[in-house]
């Protein structure tokens, strides 16, 4: 190496020895291929997969900054007597108690010279030592101390008038504001769903982050019908009512976005309801195909399918796992101003300019079936249903299928070949299922690897049989045992979905209309090229992205 690129390596090599799951061996050969080949060191570790947050720290520890390492389940409640927690949230700081050399402080950028000056007028005459911090995690960790700090604030002598409990509907009443600390605690997790689950002496409130239920608080049972209430008015529903679910929709603010929240109650057995929120982001834009991480082969075959001009293609998979997701992104792709597209959706998850959508409304006589009937009278040249679930939804999409449109749907089955037997089961001809559909996409979506402590382990024999392929890897990776902070302790951060598709071919179009079983379609798919979905997942596991244990959860 030249003196300039060898000290550019080792200050890259020096700063990411305190990363976690980082292979310093390896990327130091990495790092003396890449010279070789006139690639510069920086390039090298970036092509490693360490991440732009990594680098980051790097830069701002060779400048001489502290690297603050931040657990938002386990940030002390003390500092905060020094720096109150709404001045932390307004300029976005972690007060992390004393330091060698004065108050400590994390924050996400120490050249905000506007912030650091606050700080010094604040803790003055104290000095104030940076520490330099995600401003992800220094999010998280404010979220859940302001959480903390209302729900100690929660006890059963609060409610001794249990009427007043039971009855809550004030904005401003502690039920209330634990309400919206909830909300915005899931929030800064990035939490898909609200669970509120009253037991016999609690209220337990669960998240789900990346597809896995965690807990992140208990509440008395006497809080339990106020917390309930308070969220049936906020939705407009009957709060008189106790004995039948009812489900309506919240929308709320949150650190400036506008959210929507689907609300479902649940009566049960402890003589309480629960409840469960769907949250849902109108700020947030349609993905692209690129971006759910379908393979190639996929993500192709599947792109030239939604370029016929008619025919049906369905989307598959559990509750949960982006079916609406992948059709709004195929939608994205074909949708232009040269056709007319409608859509009939429970809920209307996104917003698209240009494209006619319709609400579900059962009490208004407004169901699938009827708003898909109403569509075939429009002139449509695409039609988006949220979910095909009967007989007369099924009967309208076939037909709409086989009349010179293009029909995209999603159908719960849990592989591509068991959806056109699902179809059939509802009680649509085999014939008829044979004629209008196209293509089938099932997937799953699994958790991907936290890139900063993921750990490389040895590859057991007979792992990737099911793979035509000689070219294994010396290693694969699992989560760390105990995580880290930036994917707060679970070894995994963010997800990707993993797909298989089904091309009707002139063949399997034979098949199910002569009644073949399941086996025999999934052998005459893949012999047509389909690759299954647990097989496309090894090729993840290959790459490092996901484990072969959280690969084997989702794909049974």
């Amino acid at each position: 190496m030249n003196a300039v690129t060898s000290t550019l390596a080792e200050k890259l090599l020096v700063g990411l020895k305190s990363e976690p799951g980082v292979d310093l061996a390896a990327l130091a050969r990495s790092m003396d291929e890449a010279h070789s080949r006139g690639v510069n060191a920086v390039r090298a570790v970036v092509a490693q997969g360490i991440s732009v947050e990594s680098l980051e720290r790097v830069a701002w520890w060779h400048q001489g900054y502290d690297i603050a390492e931040i657990d938002p389940n386990k940030v002390d409640l003390a500092p905060f007597a020094r720096l109150p927690i709404g001045v932390a949230k307004a300029l976005r700081v972690l007060p992390l108690g004393p330091g060698n050399e004065g108050f400590r402080i994390a924050i996400a950028d120490p050249d905000n010279l506007a912030v650091v000056d606050e700080l010094r007028k604040r803790l003055a005459p104290e000095p104030v030592q940076i520490a330099v911090a995600d401003a992800g995690l220094i999010e998280a960790a404010l979220s859940a101390i302001e959480h903390r700090a209302v729900s100690a604030d929660f006890k059963d002598d609060d409610f001794e008038d249990q009427s007043a409990a039971q009855n809550d509907d004030g904005g401003d009443s502690l039920i209330a504001q634990m309400v919206n600390k909830t909300i915005e605690m899931a929030v800064s997790y990035r939490a898909s769903d609200i669970h509120i689950e009253p037991a016999d002496n609690e209220v337990r409130v669960r998240i789900r982050v990346d597809g896995v239920l965690t807990e992140i608080a208990h509440y008395p049972i006497s809080a339990g019908q106020g917390i309930i209430n308070n969220l049936k008015v906020r939705a407009g529903l009957d709060v008189a009512e106790r004995r039948v679910p009812q489900d309506g929709r919240i929308t709320i603010t949150v650190s400036g976005r506008v959210l929507d929240l689907r609300l479902v109650t649940l009566p049960n057995v402890w003589r309480a309801e629960g409840a469960v929120m769907r949250i849902l982001d109108r700020s947030r834009s349609v993905v692209s195909l690129e971006q759910l991480g379908y393979s190639h082969r996929v993500q192709s075959t599947w792109e030239r399918l939604a370029d016929s001009p008619y025919g049906a293609l369905l989307a598959t998979g559990p509750t949960g796992s982006g079916k609406t997701t992948s059709l709004y992104a195929t939608l994205a792709k074909i949708a232009t101003p040269k056709v007319k597209v409608c859509t009939v959706e429970d809920p209307v998850e996104y917003r698209f300019p240009g494209v006619t959508q319709m609400q579900v409304d059962v009490r208004a006589g407004r169901t699938f079936a009827t708003a898909l009937k109403s569509f075939l009278r429009s002139d449509p040249d695409i039609i988006l249903v949220g979910e095909i679930r009967d007989q007369n939804t099924a009967n309208t999409a076939i037909e709409a299928a086989l009349t010179g449109h293009l029909l995209l749907a999603s159908l719960h089955a849990n592989t591509a070949v068991s959806a056109p037997t699902r179809l059939i089961e509802m009680g649509i001809e085999p014939y008829l299922v044979a004629s209008a559909v196209r293509g089938v996409l099932s997937q799953r979506l699994t958790r991907k690897l936290c890139p900063h402590c993921k750990q490389a382990t040895a590859v057991l024999p007979g792992t990737f049989d099911l793979l035509a392929t000689d070219e294994l890897p010396d290693h694969i990776y699992e989560p760390a045992a105990k995580g880290c902070s930036r994917c707060s302790g679970t070894g995994y951060r963010g997800r990707l979905a993993i797909a298989e598709v089904l091309e009707v071919t002139e063949q399997i179009s034979r098949g199910i209309a002569g009644g073949m079983d399941l086996q025999e379609l999934l052998r005459v798919a893949r012999s047509e090229g389909m690759v299954p979905m647990f097989e496309e997942g090894l090729q993840y596991v290959m790459q490092g992205v996901t484990s072969l244990a959280e690969l084997s959860r989702v794909i049974n």
